[in-house]
């Protein structure tokens, strides 16, 4: 399988929030010392993580993806009698197929949605170097 990278920008930025949520601003930044009701989420808000993986996921699922349910974070999708596998850590996506079309549909329609840098072949993921051979069907991960 050919394995793609993306980064989500911003992904805690992008989530509606479903409760009423108020802060107030830190000392020395408004003339208002009131509270702010929030619109969208926040990074800090400790709603946030969960808010932008509800939102993304419903995305996939939208598009036509199942979960996984030995992997909250891991869905599937089987197109033209191909299988696309998306793992996620947060706002850090990878994107598997042996179809390179099958890819590139699927990163177009997330790039549609979210402002993410595409890194093309995965060589790093969460710390991990990453190094493949196609050829010889060979992943060393350190």
């Amino acid at each position: 399988m050919s394995i793609y990278q993306l980064d989500i920008k911003t992904a805690f930025l992008n989530s509606e929030i479903d409760k009423e949520i108020y802060i107030t601003l830190p000392k020395n930044t408004t003339t208002f010392d009131g509270y702010y009701k929030l619109k969208k989420s926040l990074y800090g808000l400790k709603q946030a993580p969960l808010y932008w993986y509800r939102m993304f996921s419903e995305s996939l699922v939208n598009i036509g993806f199942n979960r996984t349910e030995l992997d909250q974070n891991v869905y599937i999708k089987y197109m033209d009698f191909n299988q696309v596998i998306i793992a996620v850590y947060v706002d850090d996506i990878l994107i598997m197929s042996e179809n390179l079309i099958m890819i590139k549909k699927i990163k177009n329609i997330i790039l549609k949605e979210y402002h993410a840098t595409d890194f093309g072949n995965v060589s790093k993921f969460l710390g991990l170097e990453i190094n493949r051979s196609i050829e010889k069907h060979i992943t060393i991960i350190s």
